[in-house]
Order: C-alpha cells, then structure tokens, then sequence
C-alpha cells in the first residue's frame, strides 16, 4: 500500500499582523518599523488617523492613502491599490475606524426600522466586516493592522443589585478577530509589547516578555521567518469569498470557532479541492446537527 502521508513543510504565507494597544502607546510608528524591516522602501499606509502617519514621515520611509471614508469596502479598495501597485507590506491605521462604522450604520439601521429585529440585522452589517477580513487574509501582500484599546467594562449582579466592572483594556474590533491574525501584539503606555499570539515561533508569548516594535530585533526575526518558507496551497479568491459568506450565514453562536477551524486550516495551506469541500460542509452547518469542517 502506498504511503498517504508527506513531510510537513512550513509554507510560505503573507504576513498577517494585529498591532493593539490604547492611544499614544506607538501603535503606528511600530507598525511602520517593522514594516519596513520587512520590505524597505516598498511601505504603504492606510491611514483613517486624519494624517497622523506623517509625523513619522522623516524616521520611516513610507507612501500614504488618506482615507476619511471608513466603509470596510473603502478599506477593501486601498488594500487593492496597494497590491496593484506594488507594495511589500500595506499598514492599515486604523482597522478600529472600519469597525466603528459598521456599529454606528448598524446602530442607525435598527432606530431607522424600529419594527425590524435587531438581532437579525445584524446579518446585513456583520458580513461586511468579514468580507474585510477576508480580503485583509486573502491579499497577496503583507498587511499590519491597527486597533486602539480602550476601557472594556462588565455588567454583573450581586445580591440583586447591578454593577459595572472593569475589566482591563480591549481592542475596538469584533470579538475574536484576532483569530485572524497570526500575530497579535498588544502595546502598552510605556511603549513596549506583549506578544497575545504568535503563529511565526519567534516571539514569547504572554505577559513576562515585552517587545520593541521599534528596535530592528523583532523585524529581522519576522524576515528570517518569512525567508525560510515554502510555497503554500491557497484556494481559488471565489471559493475563499463563499466561505467568507457562508460562514457569516451561521447563526452567532457557531461562527467562532468554525472561523478559527478556517483560519487554522489556511493557515497551513489549502488546495481548491479541499477548500471545496470546507465549503459544503459549512453550508450543511447552517441547516443540520453541527458536524466538524471538512479536512
């Protein structure tokens, strides 16, 4: 009988990056320093900060796109521009304004339609964003998105009265999106950052090890790591664009982990085939008993 089995290589992907952290922490100028170690002189920025980018202007070498409308498929276009043009890494700053947007049109929508559910609205708006990171994983170039932190509070009962608990920093994105990213950084004041997940190996991940995005250790760590890849499978972009869409069709409570089960399994690479097969088995999701994702 023939062998089924083949040695595992680690293939090469474009880098995915998350940079969180609250305002003033160094979220744009890191993002730019390990952009640039990466691909120098070949750095784009998106910039929705009201050009804030361009205070760095004379520490990094960069090209920058204004963007004053913060619709995910206005994000989507400048991705677009970016890779036409050519750019080893694009700097999306910041992702946070995109997902504002979809809850501000969101939050309009259901006051607009008061007879209208709510939680079903959600369906119209929701697959906007992850059309967004959809196109942020499937574009064929390195991509570092932004997200400022901001004070995150919890609402609980003792003893029948109600309290507001805070609970510490998170990003302005939807839940779980850094299931999307093969590397998270989370800034803090002092500048320096934690690694929250990291896919690339090359980093300690957790709360006891800070990192300097700025210093030219983490950049040449991410481009060893990138230059010893080999090529990955990728899916057909219209088969990758029905699994986005079948997946924002899964009712709330399934789409977590049946996203980060796609994410896992793009990330190591997927051929058409597969990815085919993926997407029957999401589709069957939505209307039968929850089975596990093909492959």
């Amino acid at each position: 009988m023939t062998n089924p089995f083949k040695r595992a290589t680690r293939t090469a992907v474009k880098l995915k990056v998350l940079v969180t952290g609250p305002s003033g922490s160094g979220k744009t100028l890191g993002s730019l320093f390990v952009a640039d170690g990466i691909a120098p002189g070949r750095v784009a920025i998106i910039d929705s900060e009201n050009d804030r980018a361009s205070y760095y202007a004379e520490r990094v070498a960069f090209d920058v796109l204004s963007l004053s409308n913060h619709k995910p498929a206005a994000y989507m276009a400048a991705i677009d521009a970016a890779v036409e043009a050519g750019y080893g890494v694009v700097v999306i700053d910041s992702l946070s304004h995109a997902w504002q947007d979809v809850l501000d049109r969101k939050e309009r929508h259901d006051r607009d339609n008061p007879r209208t559910n709510s939680f079903a609205n959600w369906r119209l708006f929701s697959a906007e964003w992850e059309r967004l990171i959809r196109h942020i994983l499937d574009a064929p170039i390195h991509v570092i998105a932004t997200a400022r932190s901001k004070q995150a509070f919890d609402l609980t009962e003792e003893e029948g009265r109600r309290q507001v608990v805070k609970r510490g920093l998170a990003p302005v994105l939807r839940q779980d999106a850094d299931y999307s990213f093969a590397l998270h950084f989370d800034l803090m004041a002092s500048h320096k950052a934690r690694a929250l997940k990291d896919n690339t190996g090359k980093f300690d991940v957790g709360e006891a090890v800070l990192w300097d995005l700025c210093e030219g250790s983490v950049p040449a760590a991410l481009g060893e790591w990138l230059s010893t890849a080999a090529e990955v499978d990728q899916a057909e972009p219209e088969t990758a664009e029905a699994i986005d869409e079948a997946l924002a069709a899964l009712p709330e409570s399934r789409q977590g982990s049946a996203r980060r089960r796609w994410a896992q399994r793009r990330d190591r690479g997927v051929t058409e085939v597969e990815a085919q097969g993926i997407l029957a088995s999401i589709r069957s999701m939505a209307t039968v008993t929850p089975t596990r994702m093909a492959g």
